[in-house]
């Protein structure tokens, strides 16, 4: 299936799994995934620094560095201030070296 949508687009392959994938990225990767989504760093193997390093000039990962199990989402209630406060901070603080 990645070969023909490769074949005929120039599309992205997003691949959402859940839990501890560690051991299937590898493969993931071989077959041509190029974003993998989320990335559950609550479980055992799924350290976000430790995955960036050991693939991430292979693979993007979509939904790191946050529980995405329990918090990923802004809920209702927020005030909106906090979502503008939100995006106004994270270039100082989120973009690899």
């Amino acid at each position: 299936m990645i070969d023909a949508i490769r074949k005929h687009t120039g599309a992205r392959i997003w691949y959402h799994t859940c839990g501890d994938c560690s051991a299937l990225i590898p493969d993931l990767i071989e077959m041509g995934v190029d974003i993998l989504n989320p990335v559950q760093i609550g479980r055992k193997g799924m350290d976000p620094r430790t995955l960036k390093d050991r693939y991430g000039k292979d693979l993007v990962f979509w939904g790191g560095g946050i529980d995405s199990q329990h918090v990923h989402n802004i809920q209702a209630g927020v005030p909106p201030e906090n979502v503008v406060a939100l995006y106004d901070t994270a270039p100082e603080f989120g973009f690899y070296e």
